[in-house]
């Protein structure tokens, strides 16, 4: 006998893939957001969990808190986007950008952006063109629940326990028929241990620096060139 409907299970599947993301900062992306010269507001993708920079025209913009915003504009007001009554700042090259206090998906530059750009202004946004005409972000994101393109889906080896892991927790801890606390527990327990052993791999993928035994001195042959470090059961399939 069925105890939770398709629904359900699809609904709590599809509440996994967020929920791992915060746990993990797994996905990095970048791609063009699309401008209009003298609108200083940029609204950010939906599945943008974590913004980490903004580069503009190749080079880095400034981030600012709201309210270091404030002091660099003090005259500029933001009510709404599309208001009428919303006070542009000067329009030149922007420099600082901030995150808006109640829209986490709002971006304001300073100065207003002075070239209006598309999405499609940069082909390759991982490796740009110097001085190309475009707004870059680069930000952590949730990874694809349809699993269709592989650079920004969950690894496979990660993807299959994490999710069922998490799937279990929340239907033993349903309301209802199938109610079950202690099994909620154990597959909460097996989710945990498993975002563990993920970000132990997430964080050992990358090795910048080479540790050597030495005399603290700036040796140049206690460094040498980062390269990815991966173990010796990496991807491996257990039958």
């Amino acid at each position: 006998m069925r105890i939770w409907t398709e629904n359900q299970l699809n609904q709590w599947e599809t509440d996994a893939y967020p929920q791992i993301a915060v746990e993990v900062n797994c996905i990095w992306a970048r791609e063009c957001l699309p401008t209009q010269a003298g609108v200083s507001v940029l609204h950010l993708p939906v599945y943008v969990r974590s913004l980490e920079r903004v580069v503009w025209r190749s080079r880095s913009l400034t981030p600012q808190s709201w309210d270091e915003f404030g002091l660099l504009t003090p005259a500029t007001t933001f009510l709404s986007d599309g208001n009428q009554l919303n006070v542009e700042t000067s329009v030149s090259r922007p420099l600082f950008y901030a995150l808006h206090p109640t829209n986490p998906y709002d971006i304001r530059l300073y100065p207003s952006p002075n070239e209006s750009f598309t999405a499609a202004g940069e082909p390759n946004p991982y490796a740009p063109q110097p001085y190309s005409p475009s707004c870059i972000i680069e930000y952590f994101r949730e990874p694809d629940p349809t699993n269709t393109n592989p650079i920004l889906s969950l690894p496979p080896y990660i993807m299959r326990r994490t999710v069922k892991a998490y799937v279990l927790w929340k239907a033993f801890a349903a309301e209802g028929k199938g109610q079950d606390l202690q099994a909620s527990a154990y597959y909460q327990s097996k989710y945990n241990f498993l975002i563990g052993v993920f970000r132990t791999i997430n964080a050992g993928c990358f090795v910048s620096k080479h540790y050597s035994l030495g005399d603290s001195l700036l040796d140049p042959q206690n460094y040498r060139y980062p390269k990815p470090m991966l173990g010796p059961n990496f991807e491996r399939v257990i039958y």
